[in-house]
């Protein structure tokens, strides 16, 4: 009956993705934000979490995090030309200010083409880096003047905007995402 199933995937996403769990990594994010705005010589305006993390839909083996910091200063555009060194930057400074961490294996780093890949334990977050804007009409005017091939660089900027939509959903279409 459709009590039954409804019942029986239930309990298979309280298996997966148990309140415990959401709450372990949801912490675990908490912790790596801090570390990295506190021991990062970066100009921080603000720092956005995302990924299955902060939407609420990780699910045990499967969770995926990211933080994005806005930084002052960065230009809207050419961000072929400013972000592979930024993110070569942030590896190097982590890799001598978490030096004890990375040899004794609690932390490792990575780089992917858009963000430095962080992992903490079992966590891998990323982070990802964007130009502060005024609002976000004022984002989508950015984009907007730069034209499609630029959407891809813009992804970072909207991470408030896209963990909102699903993080504001009600818990069964969470479960269902």
């Amino acid at each position: 009956s459709k009590a039954e199933n409804e019942e029986m995937y239930q309990e298979l996403h309280a298996k997966v993705s148990s309140r415990s769990f959401n709450s372990r990594v949801a912490q675990a994010l908490t912790n790596v934000n801090e570390l990295v705005t506190n021991r990062m010589p970066l100009n921080i305006a603000e720092v956005a979490k995302g990924g299955s993390v902060a939407k609420g839909t990780a699910l045990t083996g499967c969770e995926d995090a990211e933080l994005v910091l806005f930084l002052e200063g960065l230009p809207a555009d050419g961000t072929q030309r400013w972000l592979p060194p930024l993110l070569r930057s942030v590896r190097g400074v982590m890799e001598e200010t978490f030096k004890a961490d990375i040899e004794q294996g609690v932390l490792e780093t990575t780089l992917t083409d858009s963000a430095v890949r962080l992992t903490v334990k079992d966590l891998v977050v990323d982070l990802r880096f964007s130009p502060t804007f005024p609002s976000y009409a004022a984002t989508v005017q950015a984009l907007g003047e730069l034209g499609p091939n630029a959407r891809k660089p813009f992804d970072a900027s909207f991470v408030k905007e896209r963990t909102q939509f699903v993080a504001k959903q009600p818990g069964n279409v969470k479960v269902t995402i």
